[in-house]
């Protein structure tokens, strides 16, 4: 079975340098496909106006009433929860058909199961951020994968993880913008340490923290500091540094890459692939 250091991303300059897919996986490759995305991601002309984005829902640019009244009214962040609560008012009713009688039974129980975790898994939730990303920054995915720890340790589910527009750098796109159809896509997630320690035990030496809070309270924090008037604000003894005891939130950014693989077997043999005796094992 091939190894992990044995795989080869495959090229998609095959066709003009007659070769079979990069020779190594190596760090660095993937670091390489990781930034440019990241670059394609940047050069969209809406990426410059995602931080007024946040402000504006923050209610720092807000106009005030007329008047002698000092009050501000933030209505583009009160339309922005109508138009929400108005597109993720989703109630999925499709059901799975089939034409065989001997698979009626397992159709069915299927469409059971899958109302069933729409309500139990409360995965509305998820597609309530989804369309809050979409909604107030132009972008936003849902990405469903296998939560091994969903409802306690060792007892699993399947579950929606939210990503915003930074959260995902395809590379080589179509003009439909389909990632299904991308060289390869990196998605960028902000883990707790202690997460990525039991997910990846065997390189827990090595693991160490980006940075030592996620950046959504980074950003909570610079807004309430500008809003405050510095660290010299009214916020007075509150106005503490991120660094302050009890503000120690240390992640990890994880970085994991989809590649596009067309290759095909021609050895005249099977090739392994997966771990042996999972399910994802063919």
């Amino acid at each position: 079975m091939l190894e992990r250091e044995q795989y080869e991303v495959p090229s998609y300059l095959e066709a003009v340098e007659g070769k079979k897919g990069v020779p190594e996986l190596t760090l660095q490759r993937l670091m390489a496909l990781r930034d440019a995305g990241k670059a394609f991601v940047e050069a969209q002309p809406a990426w410059a106006e995602i931080p007024r984005a946040y402000d504006i829902l923050a209610g720092m640019e807000t106009g005030k009433l007329s008047g002698y009244s000092n009050v501000s009214v933030n209505r583009i962040k009160r339309n922005f929860r109508d138009l929400v609560a108005t597109v993720s008012n989703l109630k999925p009713a499709g059901q799975a058909v089939t034409k065989k009688r001997s698979a009626e039974v397992s159709v069915d129980r299927l469409n059971k199961m899958k109302n069933l975790w729409w309500i139990v898994t409360k995965q509305d939730r998820k597609y309530r951020q989804g369309c809050q990303y979409a909604c107030g920054l132009g972008t936003g995915y849902l990405e469903p994968w296998w939560d091994q720890n969903f409802y306690g340790f060792n007892d699993g589910e399947i579950a929606c993880k939210v990503h915003g527009p930074s959260d995902v750098l395809p590379v080589m796109l179509t003009e439909d913008y389909d990632l299904q159809k991308a060289y390869a896509v990196t998605i960028v997630e902000q883990v707790p340490l202690h997460l990525v320690l039991e997910t990846y035990p065997a390189f827990a030496g090595s693991i160490q923290p980006s940075r030592s809070a996620p950046g959504v309270i980074a950003r909570a924090w610079d807004r309430l500091k500008r809003t405050a008037g510095g660290m010299n604000g009214v916020l007075g003894n509150l106005a503490t540094p991120m660094s302050a005891s009890g503000r120690e939130l240390p992640v990890v950014d994880v970085y994991t890459t989809y590649t596009q693989d067309t290759s095909v077997n021609n050895t005249g043999r099977p090739i392994p692939m997966g771990d042996p005796g999972t399910s994802w094992f063919y």
